[in-house]
C-alpha cells in the first residue's frame, strides 16, 4: 500500500506533561526497521541557562535494558542517528535558553537494536517545569498494513 497511514505506527512514548525531573521514553521496534522520535518542548516556566537545562540522549539496548542481553547504551554511531547529530554520550539536543524551548526536535534511528529510548535529563532546579511530549513514529514494517 502506498498510503502513509498503512506504513507507519505512531505511539506516545511520553504523554504530554509538565516536566521538572528526568524522564525516559522507550519504544520496542519489533516488526519495524526504522524509528523517529519527535520531542515537543513547550515554553519553559523557569529561566533556562547553562545550569538549569534539559539534555536529550538517544540510547538503545538488545532487550528492555533489564535482562542479561545488556543494559542501555548511548547511540554514538553517526550512521545510526539521523536528522540530528549525536555526541560521544548520545546527546542530540540541549534546551538551555529561550531560543531552545517552544521547539520540536526530531531524531531518527536506523541501528540494529530492538529497544530504543530518549532519555531526558533535567539539570538544576526546575520549579515550574516545562511542558513536553515525546512521540515515536515506527516505519518500514515487516507486515503491512499497520493496524492503528
Amino acid at each position: 500500500m502506498r498510503d502513509i497511514i498503512s506504513n507507519i505506527k505512531v505511539q506516545s512514548a511520553l504523554a504530554p506533561q509538565v516536566v521538572t525531573e528526568d524522564k525516559t521514553a522507550a519504544v520496542d521496534r519489533l516488526g519495524f526497521d526504522s524509528l523517529m522520535f519527535v520531542v515537543d518542548v513547550g515554553a519553559s516556566g523557569d529561566t533556562l541557562s547553562g545550569t538549569v537545562k534539559f539534555d536529550f540522549y538517544l540510547e538503545h539496548a538488545d532487550d528492555n535494558g533489564e535482562g542479561s542481553a545488556g543494559a542501555w547504551a548511548p547511540v554514538t554511531n553517526p550512521f545510526h542517528a539521523q536528522g540530528l547529530a549525536v555526541d560521544s554520550s548520545g546527546k542530540f539536543a540541549t534546551v538551555d535558553g529561550a531560543t531552545d524551548d517552544e521547539t520540536t526536535y526530531r531524531i531518527g534511528y536506523v541501528g540494529d537494536k530492538r529497544h530504543v529510548r530518549v532519555k531526558e535529563v533535567a539539570a538544576g532546579t526546575h520549579t515550574n517545569g516545562t511542558p513536553m511530549a515525546i512521540s515515536a513514529i515506527l516505519g518500514n514494517p515487516a507486515s503491512k498494513p499497520v493496524s492503528y
